[in-house]
Formats: C-alpha cells, sequence, structure tokens
C-alpha cells in the first residue's frame, strides 16, 4: 500500500478519525468502526515517498526478532498498532511549507536509501537516520483524538509527548488496543473489512460497467 498514487481515491493523510471514518462510510465501503481501525493495519506494509505523496518513510522498519531475515514492512500484522503504542512520537514538518508526519527523532527531511531494485534498504539499528519510520495523522487517529489537523499541512494542537498528554484517547482506543493486545484479533478483523472493501468495489465495478 505504498502512498505514492496522487489520483488514487484514498483517505487524505492529514484527517483525523471522523473524517476517515465518514470517508469508509460512505464512500461505498460501508465500514463500521472496527473494519476502519483494522483496515488501516495495512500500513504494516509499504512506504511513501516526498515525491509522490508529500511524505517519506516507512511505517515499520527494522526486523522481525525471531526471524532477522524477514522486515517488520513485509508482515501483515498487530506490529502497526505496538509501533503506534510507543511513546516519543511528535510532528516533524518535513520541509518549511510540507506535510507533518509523526516521528520518534528530530530529523527534518529523511530520505531512506533504495536497492537495485528502487526499494528502500532497511537498517539494522533501530532509529537508523537512514531509515525513518514514521506515522501519518490518520494512523495516529487511531490511537489518540487529534482533534482538527490543519487542513493544508496535517499540524496539530495537541501532543501526545507532554505529561500529561495534551491529545485524549482516540474514541476507537479499545479497538486499537483489542488489536494491539491480539494479532489473532487484528488478522480476523481485517479479513472481514477487506472482504468488504473487495465486495463493494466489485459491485461498483459492475454498475458503472
Amino acid at each position: 500500500p505504498d502512498e505514492d498514487e496522487a489520483n488514487e481515491n484514498f483517505p487524505d493523510a492529514k484527517w483525523n478519525l471522523n473524517a476517515v471514518e465518514d470517508f469508509f462510510e460512505n464512500d461505498g465501503f460501508v465500514f463500521d468502526p472496527a473494519d476502519v481501525v483494522a483496515i488501516l493495519g495495512a500500513h504494516s506494509l509499504g512506504r511513501a515517498h516526498t515525491s509522490n505523496s508529500g511524505y517519506e518513510g516507512k511505517w515499520l522498519n527494522g526486523f522481525r526478532f525471531r526471524n532477522p531475515n524477514v522486515a517488520h514492512s513485509d508482515v501483515l500484522d498487530n506490529f502497526y498498532y505496538r509501533q503506534i503504542n510507543n511513546d516519543g512520537w511528535n510532528q516533524i514538518q518535513l520541509a518549511d511549507d510540507g506535510n507533518f508526519q509523526w516521528q520518534q527523532n528530530d530529523i527534518e527531511q529523511p530520505v531512506a536509501p533504495l536497492d537495485a531494485e528502487g526499494f528502500p534498504l532497511n537498517p539494522t539499528r533501530r532509529r537508523d537516520p537512514r531509515q525513518v519510520n514514521m506515522f501519518l495523522n490518520v494512523d495516529m487517529a487511531l490511537r489518540w483524538d487529534l482533534g482538527t489537523p490543519n487542513s493544508q499541512n496535517g499540524e496539530v494542537a495537541c501532543s501526545t509527548t507532554s505529561t500529561p498528554p495534551t491529545c485524549p484517547d482516540s474514541p476507537r482506543f479499545n479497538l486499537f488496543d483489542r488489536y494491539r493486545r491480539n494479532n489473532g484479533n487484528f488478522i480476523n478483523a481485517f479479513e472481514i473489512a477487506f472482504e468488504k472493501m473487495v465486495e463493494s468495489k466489485e459491485t461498483e465495478t459492475l454498475l458503472e460497467a
């Protein structure tokens, strides 16, 4: 699910949870909240490029603990939710007039080196600046209530790192936490949401034809 196709009909990465839920409810998917929180787990896979979407980095970096030859970004599992739940996520603006994305460091313009096939290299050290993992508002909104982000660049007014955090818990925190704590719960919910998505778009295609 690379964030690369600017003309595709995707939720805006700058949105809060209300906007994302409205999109999936009204764009032919008829998702309920459990479906929305689960389908965004697809961000376990893939990456974003500034040249295409205005964001840079993988959602998940590094390798799996029990299989160091397998990158986290190659596996669909609940590591996505576990990473979001970690401490230290701050909004970083990628350029003076660029979008804000969430990172655990203050590197302003992370650029990931690519391999011979054009895929990002995976660092072996956590938080290696060569490959900064990041999240978008639509990801962080599963864990935190971000209020109303700036519609131009996605900046939010609250903080997840202050003591106490000024961003309240998301209204869907219980669902988020259910998937975070149990990979089976996530996989089952993702399967239901993905099936709804495929069936709704198949119906739409048939009607348009």
